[in-house]
């Protein structure tokens, strides 16, 4: 999985619950340390700790 296709992997109703997140603002300090790991946190019900690998 890369994050160019990683959408195929992850079931719709996640994918627009993430891209809602996102467009609210309630995903920070994304980052990556080789462009394979990414990790942020992101405020839902409470604040999570995501990690992509």
């Amino acid at each position: 999985m890369q994050l160019n296709n990683f959408e195929q992997w992850i079931e719709d109703k996640i994918l627009e619950r993430g891209e809602a997140y996102l467009k609210k603002g309630k995903v920070r300090n994304l980052s990556t340390s080789d462009d394979i790991h990414f990790k942020a946190l992101v405020d839902g019900s409470d604040v999570y700790h995501v990690h992509i690998v």
